[in-house]
C-alpha cells in the first residue's frame, strides 16, 4: 500500500489470495456506515462492489469519506455498521488475515484489484471505474464514460451581471434546468452551440460571455450534488 498527496493505493492480489477469476466481485460493501462523533457521519450506508481484476477510484473532495473508506477497505479501521466483504472474509471478522494479504505485488498485473483514493479528476479518468462520493454519501457509480454520458449534452456556462434572474428567465422561457454555480449560469443541453445562439439573440446585451463544452467528471458531481467539487460545502477534515 504506498501513498501520495493526492491518492492512496492499495492493491489486492486475487491470484495469490486464491480469488478466481469467475468471482463476482472482490469487494463487497453493504450498508457502510462510520462516524467520528460530529453531527453528520463520515460515511453515510455506503454500498458498492469492486470487481476482479479493475482499477476502481474513490473519487471525492476533502471531507467527502474516501479515506474513511479507504482505511476500512484495508482493515485499518472497522465501520460502525454494515458489512464488508474483502476476498471472501469478513473485514470485521478477520482483519488481520486480510490485512497480510493486501498491498501484494504480483507479476502478472492482470490478477491484481487496485483500490484508489484520490481528488484529482486526471488520476480518476484512468481507473476502470468509480465510486463517486460528497458529504460521506455514495452520490454516483460507474465507468468515467458511463458516468459523463449521463449529462446527455453540452454542458453551457453563461456569465452575466444578474445571474440569478437570467437562470429564472432562462428557465420560463426555455423549460431547462438552469442553476447559478460559483456566479455563473450553468445548464446542460444538446446541441449547445446553436442552444446558445438561441439565448444570446433572446437576451440581448445580458450576456457577456459564454462557454460550451463536453462533460467533464466535475460536471458529473454537479449534476448529482448541486455543487462544484471544491465548495464551501466541502470543509478540510478527515475523509
Amino acid at each position: 500500500m504506498t501513498t501520495n498527496s493526492s491518492q492512496r493505493v492499495a492493491s489486492f492480489a486475487t491470484e495469490a489470495a486464491g480469488v478466481a477469476e469467475e468471482a463476482p466481485s472482490v469487494i463487497q460493501l453493504e450498508d457502510i456506515s462510520h462516524s467520528y462523533g460530529q453531527e453528520r457521519p463520515a460515511l453515510d450506508h455506503v454500498s458498492f462492489d469492486v470487481r476482479f481484476a479493475e482499477i476502481f477510484g474513490l473519487l471525492g473532495p476533502n471531507g467527502s469519506g474516501k479515506t474513511t473508506l479507504f482505511r476500512i477497505l484495508s482493515t485499518l479501521m472497522l465501520p460502525a455498521s454494515g458489512c464488508a466483504i474483502i476476498m471472501g472474509s469478513d473485514a470485521r471478522s478477520k482483519p488481520a488475515a486480510l490485512r497480510r494479504r493486501i498491498g501484494v505485488v504480483v507479476r502478472d498485473q492482470e490478477q491484481v484489484t487496485i483500490l484508489v483514493t484520490t481528488h484529482l479528476m486526471e488520476e480518476a479518468e484512468r481507473c476502470d471505474r468509480l465510486a463517486v462520493l460528497n458529504l460521506g454519501k455514495l452520490v454516483a457509480l460507474g465507468t468515467p464514460a458511463e458516468l459523463k454520458h449521463e449529462i446527455g449534452g453540452d454542458v453551457i456556462l453563461l456569465d452575466t451581471r444578474d445571474p440569478e434572474s437570467l437562470a429564472h428567465r432562462l428557465r420560463e422561457r426555455f423549460t431547462v434546468e438552469a442553476a447559478v454555480i460559483s456566479g455563473k449560469v450553468r445548464l446542460e443541453r444538446e446541441n449547445g452551440h446553436r442552444f446558445v445562439t438561441e439565448v444570446v439573440e433572446a437576451f440581448p446585451g445580458e450576456i457577456d460571455s459564454v462557454s460550451v463544452s463536453k462533460p467533464t467528471l466535475e460536471d458529473v458531481f454537479i449534476h448529482r450534488t448541486g455543487h462544484r467539487f471544491w465548495t464551501d460545502a466541502n470543509p478540510e477534515r478527515a475523509g
